[in-house]
């Protein structure tokens, strides 16, 4: 199995992102980037949780092998 190190704010692990019942909108209309290999991994997710989301949000666009989809927040 391969390990991946993760550095990130002490905040980060207490995030709950709340959706539509959030006052701000800092993130609303995100449009995130994805390259190929990430597209193909979560619109495959064993994890159904994941698998719907990425189903519900991902647009697929194949601009580039950088630039595969779309996440829209």
């Amino acid at each position: 199995m391969k390990n991946i190190t993760v550095v990130e704010p002490l905040f980060v692990s207490a995030f709950k992102c709340i959706g539509s019942e959030c006052r701000d909108h800092c993130c609303k209309g995100w449009d995130i980037h994805l390259d190929k290999p990430t597209v193909n991994r979560y619109l495959k997710s064993s994890l159904i949780e994941i698998k719907t989301l990425a189903v519900e949000n991902i647009t697929t666009t194949r601009k580039s092998f950088a630039s595969w989809g779309n996440y829209e927040a």
